[in-house]
């Protein structure tokens, strides 16, 4: 029920559904760097595997040379070599 609600309120005012019920944004750019959105914190780090909290579960980042790039509230970009990406 409450997703019909944000999907009726996006569509009707024509605001995205992320920005409502703090949904992720992935933005991927050419597989070196990564940013999320709406990260609920970061549950484990390390050079070849990060894995990020959100609201839908859980994403495991796996590469080589995985850096925290900056990391606020809202928003955490990595930077590396990004090989796979998993949902779990």
């Amino acid at each position: 029920m409450k997703k019909d609600l944000v999907e009726q309120f996006s569509h009707t005012f024509a605001v995205p559904p992320e920005t409502i019920a703090s949904i992720p944004v992935i933005h991927l750019h050419g597989g070196y760097s990564i940013v999320i959105e709406n990260h609920c914190g970061m549950i484990a780090y390390a050079p070849t595997s990060v894995c990020v909290k959100t609201k839908t579960g859980m994403l495991r980042i796996d590469g080589e040379q995985l850096c925290i790039s900056s990391m606020s509230k809202k928003v955490l970009e990595l930077r590396g070599i990004i090989a796979k990406l998993e949902l779990l």
